[in-house]
């Protein structure tokens, strides 16, 4: 039973949701844009969409008020999407199937114009939440370029932005509504544009355009598992059947059926029957995959264990990855483990060898995955077996740096000669573990011939860090620099900078230390057109006074103003600064960050449907760190107002005892007493945000009881 103040917050709640703050102030452009869709009672259109580098798309568009909606796509992607109400139906005739859904009675249909016709239905006829999203944080950026002569027509011209890119959009005075839009990134590179062609506004539409009856000959995948299992008997009937000798195709046939439908259990259940009924060692083969799967250990074991009774060593012939998957399985019982190594071993085949060596790697078992390893590559083989060798390795070889950093400095000789038998025959780009594994065996030279063999963006960037932190601990400074300055210069010079790749470059000491400088040079060549991305150099440098300033100075600019960039990247410089600033030490250049973030993030909701948790889950882990009342007032004001859901919910921080911060947000109220007045206004507030955009009945029950709002 819900406890009597929440019950006045509710109620308060209705009230102050009729009462809330105004929406930021719209262009009057922008405003008769809006109002014109929200004005149309039906409408037939045709959007085209062409997509540079890939395909066109055209998409006929049925619209009918209240809530009637028809997406048909033409093509070679054709698909149906047809919504009455609070029921839809969507055909897929390339696989002639159909999906029903009933009772979604507020759907959230904005795609920031990545669905550009799904958007132009939002705009005709938005549900709460996407009229939130729009009048809160889409529309507002929108800005007017004034009207334009375009084929002939004169139409008012838009800018702003959706997807992190600019969005151009043309609408006609006269009605009011889209003809034309275009996503371009912020230098205008055009990547997709479309029309819009009104082939009826305002007339009667049919009513069976909107028929949720699927086309003839159409399957419904779900429904069409749930017949197959009812032709079967219950679980219960089922079971007595195991014991009446059915035909064995006819239990495979029920496992299979009983798997898709979730009755994973039953199915082991049934093969394992099968098997027994059938001995033959595929079945048995069959029937251990499947325990294998489901973690049914206890099957495994007495399934492994009949199987060799009745075939011997006929059942394990050439069944290599079918003995190490069972190996590798979590809880298998010491003396299985035991007995299933010692079949691989007998068995001689290097392949298993290989795998036993990781698997003893992994139980810490160092020497013995070392000889296992040598025991796969034996001196004198030819050629071809040596080729054949390393293709067995493949993503396997990953291993090799870790065995290298595990076994003994004595034995550290008999591992290398083995890897330079085999490193002549290794592609160029799978050469990354076997450098890290010469790194980690102290042979620098060996690694600095392999890194010679292929281009740096070829290779694991982690990898080259710790080779030249490798070859700074051994006095070779030139040589590392040329590593670690080559490397960075194959991602600098590249169309598309990848921050991850450099950051990987930076993970040891080292070289950090001695990219620095470099880092500090790109980020003064840059400086003067793109501070943003100074700031990235800088940061990456741990330059963290320079780089918070780099950020500030491109919020500051006309190039990182509302008009010339969007809302993610304003977001993510600010989220940047804060960590520099708190690096630095400088307290107010924090708190001055964190407001700006905490005001970008409406705009973030609307520009990127759907990506906004991660701007949340640093703006709510950095609330409590906030000093001023005013500050933290407003911060917490802008996360309940732009996704409440999330504010009520526990947002994982990314945290943990290991590195001194919470693993995710705190309950809104304090469980085991009574709410404060501040927690009493936070609800109030969490509570109007929810109402307004009709999400209150879906979320509010579960977290008030994770919060302690209710009585036990």
């Amino acid at each position: 039973m819900i406890r009597a103040h929440i019950l006045c917050l509710l109620l308060a709640s209705a009230a102050l949701a009729q009462g809330q703050d105004k929406p930021p102030p719209i262009h009057p452009d922008v405003a008769a844009f809006a109002e014109a869709h929200r004005r149309v009672q039906t409408l037939r259109a045709t959007v085209k969409t062409r997509y540079f580098g890939d395909r066109d798309v055209s998409v006929t568009l049925t619209f009918a008020r209240p809530g009637r909606s028809r997406l048909e796509v033409k093509g070679e992607h054709a698909s149906l999407r047809v919504r009455r109400g609070d029921r839809s139906l969507s055909v897929n005739p390339r696989e002639n199937q159909y999906y029903r859904r009933d009772g979604e009675a507020n759907p959230s249909g904005w795609t920031g114009f990545s669905d550009p016709a799904t958007s132009i239905l939002t705009l005709l006829e938005p549900g709460p939440q996407d009229r939130d999203l729009l009048e809160h944080g889409w529309l507002p950026r929108l800005r007017s370029l004034g009207t334009e002569t375009v084929d002939g027509q004169p139409l008012v011209h838009l800018r702003g932005w959706a997807q992190s890119a600019r969005l151009d959009l043309w609408y006609s005075p006269t009605d009011g509504l889209l003809r034309r839009f275009a996503l371009s990134d912020a230098d205008g590179a055009p990547f997709a544009n479309g029309t819009i062609a009104i082939e009826a506004l305002n007339q009667p539409v049919p009513a069976a355009t909107f028929d949720l009856r699927p086309p003839r000959g159409m399957l419904a995948p779900e429904m069409e598992a749930w017949r197959e299992v009812r032709s079967f008997p219950p679980l219960g009937p089922a079971l007595a059947r195991l014991t009446g000798r059915p035909r064995t195709d006819d239990l495979r046939q029920m496992a299979g059926i009983y798997h898709d439908s979730g009755q994973s259990a039953l199915a082991v259940l049934l093969l394992c029957q099968a098997a027994r009924l059938e001995p033959t060692p595929a079945r048995y083969q069959e029937a251990l995959q499947a325990a294998l799967e489901q973690g049914a250990l206890l099957s495994v074991t007495r399934l492994y264990n009949d199987a060799m009774r009745r075939f011997g060593e006929r059942f394990i012939r050439g069944q290599d990855t079918l003995l190490l998957q069972l190996m590798g399985a979590p809880q298998v019982p010491p003396e299985l483990h035991t007995l299933l190594k010692s079949q691989l071993r007998t068995a001689g085949a290097w392949e298993a060898r290989l795998s036993l060596a990781r698997l003893a790697l992994q139980r810490g078992a160092a020497r013995e995955a070392l000889d296992l390893f040598l025991g796969a590559v034996p001196e004198g083989e030819p050629e071809a077996e040596l080729r054949r060798r390393v293709d067995a390795l493949g993503e396997q070889s990953d291993f090799l740096a870790p065995l290298a950093r595990a076994i003994t400095p004595v034995d550290r000789p008999r591992l290398a000669a083995a890897l330079r038998r085999l490193d002549a025959y290794v592609a160029p780009e799978a050469l990354s573990p076997w450098i890290d594994c010469y790194a980690s065996l102290d042979q620098p030279d060996t690694a600095l011939q392999l890194f010679e063999r292929t281009e740096p963006d070829q290779l694991d960037y982690s990898v080259l860090s710790r080779l030249g932190d490798r070859l700074l601990a051994a006095g070779r400074r030139p040589d590392a620099e040329r590593v670690l300055r080559q490397a960075l210069a194959a991602v600098v010079t590249d169309e598309w900078i990848s921050y991850q790749m450099v950051g990987q470059l930076l993970v040891s000491p080292g070289a950090r230390t001695l990219l620095a400088p470099v880092l500090r040079q790109l980020a003064e060549a840059d400086r003067p057109r793109d501070p943003y991305q100074a700031g990235h150099w800088l940061f990456l440098a741990g330059d963290w006074p320079a780089a918070m300033q780099a950020y500030r100075d491109f919020l500051e600019r006309t190039a990182g103003g509302p008009e010339a960039a969007s809302a993610a990247l304003r977001c993510a410089s600010a989220c940047l600064g804060v960590e520099a600033a708190a690096q630095a030490g400088d307290e107010a250049q924090r708190q001055w960050f964190i407001g700006v973030a905490a005001d970008e993030l409406p705009f973030v909701c609307a520009e990127q449907p759907g990506s906004s948790w991660q701007a949340f889950s640093f703006l709510s882990r950095w609330l409590p760190q906030i000093r001023d009342p005013a500050l933290r007032a407003r911060v917490e004001e802008r996360l309940i107002d732009a996704v409440p859901d999330l504010r009520l919910q526990r947002v994982p921080w990314g945290g943990g005892p290991e590195i001194g911060l919470p693993q995710a947000q705190p309950p809104v109220v304090a469980p085991g007493a009574p709410p404060s007045p501040e927690e009493q206004a936070r609800v109030k507030q969490i509570l109007s945000s929810l109402l307004r955009r009709g999400l209150l009945e879906e979320v509010i029950v579960s977290p008030c009881v994770a919060a302690g709002l209710t009585e036990e």
